[in-house]
């Protein structure tokens, strides 16, 4: 009788053996509490009707970020606790949303030992955001351009992000108006110096095409960006700038968006948020056009 009884206790534990062996995922459930401890998830709006997407999401402390899609969701990761500073941080930290030209707002998000506390802080057991999101505007910034194509003399090569300063007195010149209107308090903005203001100067970037193409514009003078001039625009007030003259042949062939030159300074923002954007916010360069800034109209096609 005893030795059946311990023959049993042994086919029991042999069994018990290779029930553990033949597991792909933790019987108790550490693979999904793993997974909800690195990464956050949510949604963000943004008012005035203007798509969500490009909104950039950044953890401080742990300094990682994403952007939301086209429907303004989003899915942070965060690295393995042994990549983190001193193998896993700990503490309450602030998660960022942040569109340049929208109020920036955050929320809380508790971790420890590199892992997110599901439930505490902004996000709940899902480690989902508890409610989305929604970021005030504070400037619009409005580009009209005419006209809204022309052809090309020359088919030119493409040379990536190289200076280049137009000239004037063709028959077709691309002539630019760009307005700035505060929405919301006071608006501080960084811009290049010169006789222009902060909209003296534009990036052309080349959109719907597999190669990057960036040309850097002035619009009233010829010297290159050497430091950046700070203005505060007061609320309910606007700055506008027009008469900006190219040479038809001074881009190639392809569709471009006209992005303003400047940066919109926010107290709460930290810089290493925007160094994460821009390689050096104190004299921006062709990496501003990666900046999130909401921008209405400013299009014009070269054609053949």
């Amino acid at each position: 009788m005893i030795k059946i009884k311990f023959n049993l206790v042994l086919f029991l534990s042999f069994l018990f053996v290779v029930f553990l062996m033949s597991c792909t995922k933790n019987p108790f459930g550490d693979d999904e509490i793993s997974d909800k401890g690195r990464r956050i998830t949510g949604s963000v709006t943004l008012s005035h009707g203007a798509t969500p997407k490009g909104v950039y999401i950044w953890l401080e402390g742990v300094d990682v970020g994403t952007f939301t899609d086209d429907n303004g969701g989003f899915m942070l990761s965060l690295p393995p606790a042994s990549s983190q500073s001193g193998g896993g941080m700990s503490g309450s930290f602030r998660l960022f949303f942040f569109m340049s030209n929208y109020r920036v707002d955050t929320t809380s998000v508790v971790l420890r030992k590199g892992l997110i506390q599901p439930g505490q802080g902004g996000v709940n057991e899902e480690s989902e955001l508890y409610e989305t999101k929604r970021l005030n505007k504070i400037l619009n910034i409005s580009v009209a351009n005419d006209p809204s194509s022309y052809p090309a003399f020359q088919e030119n090569n493409d040379p990536i992000r190289e200076y280049c300063y137009p000239s004037t007195g063709y028959e077709t010149p691309l002539s630019i108006a760009i307005e700035l209107e505060v929405i919301s308090g006071n608006v501080t903005v960084k811009y290049p110096g010169g006789l222009g203001g902060p909209v003296s100067r534009v990036l052309l970037e080349r959109v719907e095409s597999d190669t990057e193409f960036v040309q850097y514009l002035p619009l009233n003078s010829a010297s290159p960006v050497a430091s950046l001039s700070t203005s505060t625009i007061i609320e309910n007030s606007r700055v506008w700038m027009t008469g900006f003259e190219i040479e038809p042949d001074i881009l190639p062939k392809g569709k471009y968006r006209i992005i303003p030159y400047l940066l919109i300074m926010q107290q709460d923002v930290p810089e290493e948020l925007l160094n994460n954007l821009i390689s050096d916010i104190y004299r921006p360069g062709y990496d501003m056009i990666d900046l999130p800034t909401v921008i209405s109209g400013g299009y014009v096609e070269v054609t053949k």
